[in-house]
């Protein structure tokens, strides 16, 4: 019986012909055998799509779109797909120890244009994340309860666990698993947070120019990002 939903949720702000061969890719790399629900702001023809409107692109809007989508999970998980990651079919094997318990993929590589690399601190967001539907639900709702309106200040609208208390609700329970191979998240001005920086030179082991199973950094860029001037959003 299958116990996880992708939840898939976008502000649409990427190359229609990027989000397409990206969501592609995901169905591929699944078979297509998990229910999926996708929460965008403009229509697309993925899962069952809920389409919240040009709201905007913020960290709590993004939660938004989260909670929406999973009101409507019918499974006792969910795993996270964000819009511009490219996904492990190991990933969506794993499952949180328990109902109560939120977890997270730590191989996780960011996309740049001639290179992977990563922060030296490990990589986190909701897009490596598989929760426990229910607990997310309450979550969440914590939150929107304490901020019916968006607040001036949203970039601690992050991840289970991180600033939960802040929101007047005990901090989640969290626990880490890796998968063999990584997560690519791809590098680009616009994404929520900005184009990621790296400040310094990085360790020679968080950065190269090729992982298995995808190849140089410089042709996966070619194979999935639309570089030209004029983008479809989709």
């Amino acid at each position: 019986m299958v116990d996880l939903t992708l939840l898939y949720c976008t502000a649409n702000v990427i190359p229609d012909i990027t989000a397409k061969k990206i969501r592609q890719n995901l169905l591929e790399v699944t078979q297509a055998k998990f229910p999926t629900i996708s929460v965008s702001q403009k229509p697309i023809d993925f899962g069952t799509n809920i389409c919240v409107g040009e709201i905007g692109k913020s960290c709590y809007n993004f939660f938004k779109q989260i909670l929406l989508g999973a009101l409507k999970v019918k499974t006792d998980y969910i795993t996270h797909i964000d819009d511009d990651t490219l996904y492990v079919a190991e990933h969506f094997e794993h499952r949180p120890s328990g109902l109560d318990t939120f977890t997270w993929n730590t191989n996780a590589w960011i996309g740049g244009d001639k290179l992977f690399w990563h922060p030296k601190e490990e990589l986190s967001g909701m897009f490596c994340h598989i929760s426990p539907t229910k607990a997310l639900i309450e979550n969440l709702s914590a939150r929107f309860k304490m901020y019916p309106t968006k607040p001036r200040d949203d970039h601690h609208w992050g991840e289970p666990g991180k600033f939960d208390i802040e929101f007047g609700i005990p901090n989640a329970k969290v626990e880490k698993f890796s998968t063999k191979f990584p997560l690519i998240s791809f590098e680009y001005r616009g994404s929520l947070n900005g184009k990621r920086k790296r400040f310094g030179p990085l360790d020679p082991d968080n950065q190269t120019d090729y992982l298995e199973p995808y190849g140089s950094a410089i042709s996966l860029r070619k194979k999935y990002w639309d570089e030209s001037p004029v983008r479809n959003q989709s």
